[in-house]
């Protein structure tokens, strides 16, 4: 899913009638016939913009939606896994059963947004960008051990953690 394509749908519907106008002009019947059949292919390509657009305004509500909902979760979440985990060091003691519980749910999170990416819900660049927060967790050794743990269960909708390396080096600045 692409926000910025509502733009595209005025000018679908201009060269939609600069290609259909000529068609139906060139067609033999009388003008009364022709203003007809031109008003109702207008008409008909109006309506099925119009659908496009629709849909493309629903998509973007539901966009709107996840990006909402996921992103007050990881803030809620955040509170108690951001400040705690990326200061960890390697001598640091793993983490509780508490941090692990906050960071299964993180885990959760993460999959979630992979599965509406998946589907076309989520831009690439949001989702590049949440890449590249994920990232950061996965760098604590005591992380990773327990994410890799948690997806060799299966059950996270074929998120892996690979695919967020891949995806977090793209769009990257170069330095």
């Amino acid at each position: 899913m692409t926000l910025k394509h509502k733009t595209l749908y005025p000018w679908l519907f201009a060269g939609g009638c600069i290609l259909l106008l000529p068609v139906v002009f060139s067609l033999p019947a009388d003008s009364q016939s022709r203003f007809q059949a031109a008003i109702t292919a207008i008409g008909s390509l109006a309506t099925f913009v119009y659908f496009l657009y629709s849909q493309h305004h629903q998509d973007t509500r539901l966009f709107r939606e996840l990006f909402t909902d996921f992103s007050k979760r990881f803030e809620e979440l955040s509170k108690e896994l951001i400040n705690p985990i990326p200061m960890r060091t390697s001598t640091d003691t793993p983490p509780g059963d508490e941090q692990k519980r906050k960071l299964r749910e993180y885990f959760d999170l993460c999959a979630e947004e992979h599965l509406f990416h998946e589907a076309g819900y989520i831009d690439e660049r949001i989702w590049q960008a949440w890449c590249r927060g994920m990232v950061i967790f996965a760098k604590d050794a005591e992380i990773l051990k327990l994410w890799e743990k948690e997806l060799d269960t299966g059950s996270y909708y074929g998120f892996s953690l690979d695919e967020v390396r891949r995806c977090a080096s793209k769009g990257r600045p170069e330095h």
